[in-house]
């Protein structure tokens, strides 16, 4: 009668939930979302196209909707392969500025476009987390700690646009999308941001009206 060997079980963290992916790509499309209802926007304002905010708020509430029911699904958030990868397939798909705070391995990675939407030279390297709301307007500031911590302790999901004050004096708009990078046993490992410069969308002009 032959034998067998009894088989090992599988090592390492198991494969994440399909909600987790689809969450990933949801918050991924938020964003994108935002950046051609801009485009929309700026197209309308010259007649090149007809408004329709109706339909794009409509877009929004389903995004949104959808997003709501994944994170129940999937209460620990998406994980790192899912958010980086899409990021790194798609590096054109928020203007090319990103950032993540590794604070497993005390490390931050700035995109150049990040380092020119913050008006930092690159040689002094990138902000931490820490230093990151001081670069903000002052009325902004608050807001921006507050989502940092919820997204560090609790693991919420970062997403709503900032006024960067800029070390010659001017400001930047810029939409911040991103969320916290989870180890296999749901602790944070980092915090990863997409930014995008949005001083020039109809939105950000009428604010600063």
């Amino acid at each position: 009668m032959q034998s067998h060997a009894p088989t090992d079980p599988p090592t390492g963290p198991p494969d994440p939930s399909p909600a987790a992916s689809l969450l990933a790509t949801v918050r991924l499309l938020r964003v994108q979302l935002e950046a051609a209802c801009d485009q929309a926007a700026g197209l309308a304002a010259t007649g090149r196209e007809r408004p329709q905010p109706a339909l794009w708020d409509l877009a929004r509430d389903n995004l949104d909707g959808l997003q709501d029911c994944l994170s129940r699904l999937w209460p620990q958030g998406a994980p790192a392969d899912a958010s980086g990868a899409l990021i790194a397939q798609h590096p054109g798909a928020f203007g090319g500025a990103d950032a993540e705070w590794d604070l497993a391995d005390d490390r931050v990675v700035w995109s150049a476009e990040m380092f020119r939407i913050f008006g930092r030279d690159p040689g002094l390297g990138p902000l931490t987390l820490d230093q990151l709301p001081a670069h903000l307007h002052v009325e902004d500031r608050r807001r921006l700690s507050g989502l940092l911590t919820a997204a560090l302790v609790d693991g919420k999901p970062i997403d709503a646009e900032f006024r960067i004050s800029r070390p010659d004096g001017t400001q930047c708009s810029a939409h911040c999308a991103g969320e916290p990078v989870l180890e296999a046993d749901g602790t944070v490992r980092s915090i990863w941001l997409a930014v995008r410069d949005v001083t020039d969308s109809p939105r950000a002009r009428r604010l600063r009206q």
